[in-house]
């Protein structure tokens, strides 16, 4: 999704609002991600700050990321586009419920 500064600082502000802690890593080469815990899985949202490069149209590209607590790493990426937080917690629920019986 194309977001502004602003689009993205909003989106923060409502994951805070669904007790999203921040992280500093370098997931995925993000600049930083939102991370929350569930029953068997974790939920994250990936900022990536491109504001610094003034070639680049846009300033936050954002993806959602979904991994399972489990002994292997089963991953589900999806592009962010604008969509109620909630929708992705169903898909992250939806996922760790379809990928459990082979993790």
């Amino acid at each position: 999704m194309i977001m502004t500064a602003e689009d993205a600082k909003n989106l923060e502000t409502q994951l805070k609002k669904e007790c999203y802690k921040k992280y500093n890593q370098k997931h995925l080469d993000s600049h930083y991600q939102y991370w929350k815990s569930f029953d068997g899985y974790q939920c994250g949202f990936l900022f990536y700050d491109f504001s610094e490069y003034s070639q680049i149209i846009f300033d936050f590209a954002v993806s959602f990321t979904c991994l399972l607590d489990c002994e292997k790493r089963v991953e589900l990426i999806s592009t962010y586009e604008g969509e109620p937080v909630e929708k992705f917690h169903e898909m992250g629920k939806d996922f760790y419920k379809s990928m459990k019986k082979y993790a």
